[in-house]
C-alpha cells in the first residue's frame, strides 16, 4: 500500500479514497487497513482514532471512554496491533482490523 494524507484528505496510491473533517495528523498503515489519528484542538472530538479499509472506507471510529478525558495524540505500531496514546498517559492497544481493545494502560503525564 502506499498511503499518503495532505491536510484531511487521504489517498491510496494516489487515488483519494476519503475526506476527513478535521485535519490529519498520522496514519499507521497494516495490510488489510490503516489508522488515521486526527490532530487534537477545540472542535476536534476526543474519539479522534478510525480503522479504515484500502478502499477508503470507516471500518471503525474509537468509541469514546467516560474514563478517558483527552483525545489522542499519537499511534505505535505494535507488532500485528497498533497502540492509541493520549495526552493523560493513558495506552489502548487495539486490533487494527476491528477496532477490539485489547489492553489498557494509565499512567500520568511525565510533566
Amino acid at each position: 500500500m502506499t498511503i499518503k494524507f495532505i491536510e484531511n484528505k487521504i489517498y491510496n496510491q494516489e487515488k483519494l479514497i476519503y475526506t476527513f473533517d478535521f485535519p490529519i495528523k498520522q496514519v499507521v498503515e497494516f495490510e488489510d487497513c490503516f489508522i488515521v489519528l486526527l490532530k487534537r484542538g477545540k472542535n476536534i472530538p476526543i474519539n479522534n482514532v478510525f480503522g479504515l479499509n484500502t478502499q477508503g472506507d470507516i471500518l471503525w471510529q474509537f468509541k469514546k471512554d467516560s474514563s478517558l478525558k483527552s483525545s489522542f495524540v499519537e499511534l505505535k505500531r505494535d507488532d500485528k496491533n497498533v497502540a492509541l496514546l493520549n495526552f493523560d498517559g493513558t495506552k489502548i492497544s487495539v486490533v487494527p482490523l476491528t477496532g477490539e481493545r485489547l489492553l489498557k494502560i494509565s499512567n500520568k503525564r511525565p510533566w
